[in-house]
């Protein structure tokens, strides 16, 4: 038995129990900031793309369907919450996210033309939607189409990728005209 002191207090117990006190208010806290901090879910809402989508298809609800998704910005999300009304902009693929700029309101009257261009002559990471303007070496100092908007990119092999643009309709000639040359350049507009 330890021996007192006479005006002493018998202090054997008093760290532990300043510890066990400590743990259960660490734990009260957390249980309070647990049921109290309202949850987050992973990501946002989002309507998400069933099978691929040709570029001026009207847009329909089988074509859709609900997902949650991470974007940085999801401000670029088509609103999960409103009806799909308009036809698709672009060429959309299955399973990605439908975008706002993926949905117009008005037919388009663009038209396809698919461009042959040497890989190491387009930019790099070049993607659906993106602005380009289109180089011919050898045909004066202006672009021989401009702003032209990407709707597919083909894979790069060693010898080409195919590059498929809408086009406005007074620029199809020009542009079928130019799928000809073998040294056509692309830039990427800002």
């Amino acid at each position: 038995m330890p021996r007192r002191t006479a005006g002493r207090p018998d202090r054997t117990g008093a760290p532990r129990r300043r510890l066990l006190t400590g743990v259960a208010l660490i734990a009260a806290a957390a249980g309070i900031a647990y049921a109290t901090v309202p949850g987050r879910p992973e990501g946002d809402p989002a309507l998400i793309v069933t099978r691929p989508v040709p570029a001026g298809t009207s847009m329909a609800p089988d074509l859709l369907a609900p997902a949650t998704v991470s974007l940085p910005d999801p401000r670029v999300l088509y609103p999960a919450d409103q009806p799909v009304a308009g036809t698709a902009a672009r060429t959309l693929r299955e399973g990605e996210p439908l975008l706002a700029a993926d949905v117009t309101t008005a037919p388009s009257q663009d038209r396809l033309v698919t461009l042959p261009v040497a890989p190491d002559l387009m930019p790099v990471g070049l993607r659906v939607g993106e602005r380009v303007d289109v180089w011919q070496p050898g045909r004066g100092t202006a672009p021989v189409l401009a702003g032209a908007v990407v709707n597919d990119v083909s894979p790069a092999d060693v010898a080409e990728a195919r590059v498929e643009l809408l086009v406005p309709p007074a620029a199809v000639a020009t542009a079928v005209g130019a799928a000809g040359s073998p040294d056509l350049v692309l830039a990427r507009q800002p």
